[in-house]
């Protein structure tokens, strides 16, 4: 045989079609691939879901809106309403029991711009020594409209004779309702010890005015 025979029958060796009985490797590279790529989809549709999931389950919940000290009144203009998503690690208080938490007092230090968190409000029912809570029944034009828990209000006792003039207590309203008639409030207010007596009587007579202050 001669040489220039020798490399036809190797080449031609070397170029025969695979039998069948082992896979290409060109099919070979292309298993890998296709598995990698099965995984990615998974992984990016379960990533979707998950994203749309927290999306979808967000509730709204009181954050602070203004500093507070420790055992201070919290005051309705101290919250805001903020939206987040639902966590079993932080449970924030809802928004929907905000008439809850205002008037009560701060168990820690509330910092603006942080979730309040039912351990931050003390329990119990507001308390001051020195102070005591005063009731007042009143008619549309005798209170702002809108007033709420924990706001600080000024109450304008008329005096009794023309010629002298009104006199001013200030006090925090603790609680809000409903008065008999329609339009009419019904106010519980802690003001100072010694002046209960002269605000329930002014109130009895009907010569209370509330004015909401800062």
């Amino acid at each position: 045989m001669t040489a220039a025979t020798s490399r036809r029958s190797r080449g031609a060796a070397a170029g025969a079609p695979n039998n069948g009985t082992a896979p290409s490797t060109r099919a070979r590279r292309r298993l890998p691939l296709t598995a990698v790529a099965v995984v990615v989809a998974v992984v990016a549709s379960t990533t979707f879901a998950g994203l749309l999931t927290s999306t979808n389950e967000r509730s709204k919940v009181l954050a602070v809106a203004r500093p507070v000290a420790v055992g201070d009144l919290i005051e309705a203009a101290d919250l805001a309403i903020a939206e987040v998503s639902t966590s079993d690690a932080l449970r924030p208080v809802r928004a929907a029991e905000r008439a809850r938490i205002v008037g009560r007092r701060a168990a820690v230090g509330l910092v603006p711009g942080t979730l309040l968190t039912a351990d931050a409000v003390a329990a119990g029912p507001v308390t001051d020594p020195g102070k005591a809570t005063v009731g007042l029944s009143l008619k549309p034009g005798r209170f702002p409209l809108g007033i709420a828990r924990g706001q600080r209000v000024l109450l304008v006792l008329a005096a009794v004779g023309r010629d002298e003039p009104p006199t001013t207590q200030v006090g925090t309203v603790v609680a809000v309702g409903k008065g008999a008639l329609q339009g009419d409030r019904v106010l519980s207010v802690l003001v100072a010890q010694e002046s209960v007596a002269e605000v329930a009587v002014a109130a009895g007579d009907g010569r209370i005015t509330v004015a909401s202050v800062g």
